[in-house]
């Protein structure tokens, strides 16, 4: 305890603790409505907004919050591993690059890397642009009249992810019961995880999964079960190449090859699976492919939706910012449809999408656990601490973003954006850890806004800052955001 005399901090006193006990006994659901509500964050934040970082006691267990950038390299870029608190979303995460730590992190993270650079991230813009102009056409047919767009927003980007992860959607594949499967069980996560943290009873893992599975009555082996069939079904593809390309010359091996590896996540790692299996590299356990495949798509799907989401809000609030990025978008896209080099074209609309992460990070906070005795912002920071950064408070600092609370892409321009410190930008983390398929978001993220603003004019019936959310894993909004969309050319009514 003497360690963090010189933290800043805060403590429960018995009387509190008292309280806080009542409170945890009406249950996690009562808890998420309450404490993680945007009312409560902006309340708690006018009291340690002044502050760089502050330690909460709980009882004998310090926690300690970061919450502006020039801590963040002591907290991001000096540890990566993730806070034990994480392991309470294992039930749906699985054991993939989410969770893993140590070197089996390492490895599937090289791998990831690989597998999204830019040559395979252009690739998937075809996809991308293939799920975005159907989500057009459904939005073709409700026109004039409020839409909430969760539903018909998730099946996209979880469309986009499917696809470019393995290579089916709900398109082609029976795969909607899937689908809605998942969509259903990602609001319950953080109830399940905050009661797993409260009952000691769900500490043990067995028990706790035992326990998410009869909670939800099995659905949540749905996914499990999809994708073990879908990894086993490309190896099963796979192998009959290997079988067959023993006697070709080195030009059809080559053309074998292309055909083998489909341009798909799952297909290059099954690839590096048969490898082993043949002697030619490393082997990758075939559970490792099924968990990989589990976090690029649950990561994936659900945080880029919510960035839409977010950012659509920002811009139907705006009609002049709205207008700008039109005019852009008539200038750069042509008929001939996206690629990576027009996306990076529209660089208003990059602004306005990044600074929609700033105002709405899709992840309110991300955690790390020190490893060893180690320094902290010139002070002594003892191993095992449990150090959480909190996005959103870093990316509402008004002494790096003058009047936090406003929507300003500008912040974001050439002439600007120099002065923003590369940690005060954190939307997909910072350091070792940062999201790997961040490009990968922002563009689908560009291409669905921009592909919306081509066709409608959009408005919103609430202005973003009078949209109440809750912050646990992403920023969710508490109420159906609702959106009107009028066809280019007509008259808004």
């Amino acid at each position: 305890m003497r360690k963090f005399d010189q933290y800043p901090s805060y403590s429960l006193s018995p009387s509190q603790c008292i309280f806080a006990l009542k409170e945890i006994i009406k249950g996690p659901e009562y808890i998420l409505k309450n404490y993680t509500s945007k009312t409560y964050i902006k309340y708690i934040h006018q009291f340690i907004k002044h502050q760089d970082y502050i330690v909460l006691w709980i009882t004998f267990y310090p926690i300690l919050f970061v919450l502006k950038s020039n801590c963040i390299e002591d907290s991001l870029k000096k540890h990566n591993v993730k806070t034990s608190f994480t392991q309470a979303f294992k039930p749906f995460l699985s054991d993939g690059l989410v969770l893993k730590n140590g070197e089996r992190w390492k490895k599937f993270r090289k791998i990831g890397e690989m597998n999204l650079k830019t040559k395979m991230l252009s690739s998937f813009i075809p996809t991308m642009s293939k799920h975005g102009n159907t989500f057009i056409t459904k939005l073709y047919s409700k026109t004039d009249s409020w839409v909430d767009l969760q539903k018909n927003l998730s099946l996209t980007t979880f469309n986009v992810i499917s696809e470019c992860a393995m290579g089916i959607s709900t398109e082609s594949d029976n795969l909607q019961n899937d689908a809605e499967t998942l969509f259903s069980l990602a609001p319950d996560a953080p109830a399940y995880a905050i009661k797993r943290l409260f009952n000691p009873l769900l500490w043990p893992e067995f028990i706790y999964l035992g326990y998410c599975d009869y909670a939800t009555s099995g659905k949540i082996k749905v996914c499990s079960t999809l994708f073990k069939h879908l990894v086993n079904k490309e190896i099963s593809r796979q192998q009959i190449y290997y079988v067959n390309d023993i006697d070709h010359s080195d030009e059809e091996k080559e053309e074998i090859f292309l055909d083998k590896i489909r341009d798909n996540y799952l297909s290059h790692l099954v690839s590096l699976y048969i490898d082993g299996l043949n002697g030619n590299d490393d082997e990758i356990p075939i559970e490792d492919i099924e968990y990989e495949i589990n976090n690029f798509i649950i990561a994936g799907f659900e945080t880029v939706k919510v960035s839409v989401l977010w950012t659509l809000a920002c811009i139907a609030s705006e009609p002049e910012i709205q207008e700008r990025i039109y005019r852009e978008i008539n200038d750069v896209l042509d008929d001939d449809g996206y690629d990576i080099e027009k996306l990076n074209q529209l660089t208003y609309l990059d602004c306005c999408v990044r600074e929609g992460l700033r105002l709405f990070p899709p992840i309110f906070s991300t955690g790390r656990t020190s490893q060893t005795d180690g320094a902290f912002a010139g002070r002594l920071l003892p191993k095992s601490t449990e150090i959480i950064t909190i996005i959103w408070a870093v990316h509402h600092d008004e002494t790096i973003y003058p009047e936090p609370e406003k929507y300003d892409p500008d912040r974001f321009s050439s002439e600007r954006v120099e002065s923003i410190p590369s940690s005060a930008w954190i939307p997909f983390g910072f350091g070792p850890r940062t999201c790997i398929g961040y490009r990968f978001a922002l563009c689908e993220a560009k291409l669905l806004i921009s592909l919306i603003i081509k066709h409608f004019t959009i408005q919103t019936n609430k202005f973003y800052d009078q949209i109440d959310f809750t912050a646990v894993i992403t920023l969710k909004p508490i109420e159906p955001m609702l959106f009107k969309f009028t066809p280019r050319g007509q008259i808004l009514l």
